[in-house]
C-alpha cells in the first residue's frame, strides 16, 4: 500500500519534471559547454589581459582583507562587481582553476573569495557562465556558504541553470539545502512553484525551514515592485501562490519552520493572506492561537501600512 508521503514524493517528481519541461530555446540560441568556455577564456586572456590582472590583483588583496574582516568572513562582492561586465571570463576562469594558495590564505579567505566571485558572477545573468557554475555547484567544493552562492548564480545565469538548481534542490544530499536557499534569489514565477512543490511533499522539517525562508526572498514584496520584475507580470501570482504554501507549512509545522514560514508571509504581504488564514481557523482548530497572532501581525505590519497608503 502506498504511503501519503509516497505520494507526495511522488507528485514532488512529476511537478519538478513539469517545470523542467518549458519550451526550448529558440536555434539561435549559441551553446555553451566547458570546452568552449575554455577556448573563449584564452582568447579574451589574449585580447583583454588588463580584466584578468584586476582579478588577480584583487587574490593579492585577499589575506589582508581577511585579517580586518569584521564578520565570519571579508565583504568582496563589491570590489569585484565593480570590475564590470569585462570581468566575467577572469572570474569563471578564477573559478574553475581555483588559484587559491595554500598560504598565506586561511579557510575564510578561500571562502570568501569564492563567494565574492560567484556572487559578482550571479549579478552579470550571463549565459556563458551556466556550464562553469554547474560544474562547481557538483564539484568537489563543500562549504554550504559557496554552494549557496553558486545555487543563486546558477540560477540568474539561463533557464537551463535554472533547471539544474530545481533539479538539484529536489533531490536529497548535500547540495540540496544550499541548492533551496539560492532559489530564493531567483526570483520567478517557475521557483516558486518549484519550492511550493517542495513544501507539499511534506518533508522533514530542515527542508521545510530552509524552502519557507527562500520563498520569503523569492516571493518578498518589495522585490516585485522593482521594474525588472514587475515586467514579468507575475507578482501577483508569484506572491499568491507562496502564502497558500507558507501558510499550509504554518498549519503543519512547529518550531523553526513555523516560524520562518510566518517571518516569509509577513515578508510577501500577498493581498488575501488573512482571507486564507480566516478560511484556515475553523479547519485547524489545534493552531487557532498561532493564526490569530499570525493575522494580527499582518494587520499592524508596516509594510501593510504601506501598501494601503492613498
Amino acid at each position: 500500500m502506498t504511503s501519503p508521503k509516497m505520494v507526495a514524493l511522488m507528485v514532488l517528481g512529476l511537478t519538478v519534471a513539469m517545470l523542467l519541461s518549458g519550451p526550448a530555446r529558440s536555434g539561435s540560441a549559441r551553446p555553451f559547454d566547458l570546452q568552449s568556455l575554455a577556448a573563449e577564456i584564452g582568447h579574451a586572456r589574449q585580447e583583454k589581459p588588463a580584466s584578468f590582472q584586476a582579478i588577480a590583483r584583487v587574490r593579492q588583496l585577499m589575506p589582508a582583507l581577511d585579517r580586518k574582516k569584521r564578520g565570519p568572513i571579508a565583504v568582496v562582492t563589491p570590489l569585484l562587481a565593480s570590475l564590470g561586465s569585462e570581468a566575467l571570463l577572469p572570474m569563471l576562469d578564477e573559478l574553475i582553476s581555483d588559484r587559491s594558495p595554500s598560504s598565506p590564505w586561511t579557510p575564510s579567505t578561500r571562502v570568501a573569495f569564492r563567494i565574492g566571485l560567484l556572487e559578482a558572477v550571479g549579478k552579470l545573468r550571463d549565459a556563458r557562465s551556466t556550464p562553469a557554475l554547474q560544474a562547481i555547484l557538483e564539484g568537489p567544493d563543500s562549504d554550504p556558504r559557496v554552494l549557496r552562492a553558486c545555487a543563486a548564480a546558477l540560477g540568474k545565469s539561463s533557464d537551463e541553470g535554472l533547471n539544474a538548481v530545481i533539479r538539484i534542490g529536489a533531490a536529497p544530499g548535500p547540495r540540496q539545502l544550499p541548492a533551496l536557499s539560492g532559489l530564493g534569489e531567483c526570483r520567478r514565477l517557475k521557483v516558486i512553484r518549484a519550492l511550493a512543490a517542495q513544501l507539499s511533499a511534506d518533508p522533514s522539517e530542515e527542508v521545510a525551514r530552509t524552502v519557507a525562508r527562500s520563498l520569503g526572498d523569492a516571493a518578498a514584496a518589495w522585490a516585485w515592485e522593482t521594474p525588472a520584475l514587475a515586467a514579468l507580470g507575475e507578482g501577483d501570482a508569484a506572491r499568491a501562490e507562496a502564502a497558500q504554501s507558507l501558510l499550509q507549512t504554518f498549519v503543519s509545522y512547529k518550531g523553526a519552520a513555523q516560524g520562518a514560514a510566518e517571518t516569509s508571509l509577513l515578508m510577501i504581504d500577498a493581498p488575501k493572506t488573512l482571507e486564507l488564514i480566516e478560511a484556515r481557523t475553523s479547519k485547524y482548530s489545534s493552531v487557532d492561537g498561532d493564526l490569530a497572532r499570525l493575522a494580527q501581525r499582518l494587520r499592524i505590519s508596516p509594510l501593510r501600512a504601506k501598501n494601503q497608503d492613498p
